[in-house]
């Protein structure tokens, strides 16, 4: 069973959005909808429940950040393609 961490970039364009990655990269990212709602999505998707775990997440949340601060625009991120669908 996949580990699955997430966190939160406040304050975007878009407002808060939430990104999911597991061992392998990331799975998901979503804005809208809350927390709350992208927990269980992840558990309904995945079938596991997802941790809040800033410091897994860090590097895809400080990519975003820079992007949204217009000094990336490409990403440099691995990406889970055997769970995405």
């Amino acid at each position: 069973m996949k580990s699955i961490s997430y966190g939160v970039l406040e304050d975007t364009p878009v407002g808060a959005l939430m990104v999911a990655v597991s061992e392998n990269g990331v799975l998901t990212l979503s804005f809208g909808g809350g927390e709350q709602a992208f927990r269980l999505n992840l558990k309904d998707r995945y079938g596991v429940e997802a941790r809040r775990d800033p410091a897994r997440v860090a590097g895809v949340l400080e990519q975003l950040s820079e992007y949204f601060e217009g000094s990336r625009d490409e990403f440099e991120l691995e990406y889970d393609l055997d769970t995405t669908s």
